[in-house]
């Protein structure tokens, strides 16, 4: 029987009972107050199956947990059944596992994809975001992340599934340095290196130009975001 407050606990139990001989059954008594209930981790393993119970870990981190991002509105609920639509993504996550990053790319993008709308025909999150942007006139907030971002999540999940939780029956673990999986050190603290592309914000400030013919005398789109005029204006960038 373990005792926690803690759903990564749960999660690293499940995962452990094969690990572990000569074990029969393990419980988890999780909750505080009357908000409490004893799980059978046992019977859940058994459940989901060797494969699935190998790879739980990494589901759990790469859908969010305490040091990694959520994907937004998806919360595990919609990760799990999204998991059953598309149960190829297990031999992506087993792939994480062994460091073939590149042979579970595209079932990790297309696990992502099922998460955010099961009916998109896209391989890629790119495509899947310009289509779901283009046809169904989504908020930015409601696509999924980009490629580039995906892949920093990604590194982050594996940081912790496998090298931290992965070593959580090891005494002394060995532990990488997280500048190599998604993170960044600002000071002395470690950040999440969201992404290595320019952000959209930046990127759209240079396609910005103004239709002035002649002077723009600073009241051009281009004046009102406190930007110079470029060779994409009208004016060519030679107003003043």
């Amino acid at each position: 029987m373990l005792r926690t407050v803690d759903t990564d606990v749960v999660v690293l139990a499940i995962s452990c009972v094969p690990k572990l001989e000569g074990l029969e059954e393990l419980w988890v008594h999780i909750g505080t107050g009357r908000n409490h209930q004893y799980l059978a981790c046992h019977t859940i393993s058994s459940c989901l199956g060797p494969e699935r119970t190998h790879v739980v870990p990494l589901f759990h981190s790469f859908t969010g947990c305490d040091t990694t991002s959520s994907f937004n509105g998806r919360g595990k609920k919609t990760a799990f059944e999204a998991w059953k639509a598309y149960p190829n993504v297990t031999r992506g996550f087993e792939a994480l596992y062994r460091g073939e990053y590149d042979r579970a790319d595209p079932e990790i993008q297309k696990f992502v994809i099922t998460m955010y709308d099961r009916s998109c025909p896209s391989e890629t999150v790119n495509e899947c975001r310009k289509n779901l942007f283009t046809k169904k006139d989504r908020q930015l907030d409601n696509l999924p992340p980009t490629e580039a971002a995906l892949k920093q999540h990604t590194l982050r999940a594996v940081l912790q599934a496998v090298y931290v939780w992965g070593q959580c029956l090891i005494k002394n673990q060995n532990i990488p340095c997280p500048s190599e999986w998604g993170w960044q050190k600002e000071g002395e603290v470690w950040v999440p290196l969201w992404t290595q592309s320019p952000m959209a914000a930046q990127a759209c400030l240079e396609l910005i130009r103004c239709r002035c013919l002649k002077s723009c005398r600073n009241k051009c789109n281009c004046s009102k975001r406190q930007l110079k005029c470029t060779e994409l204006c009208n004016c060519g960038g030679n107003c003043k």
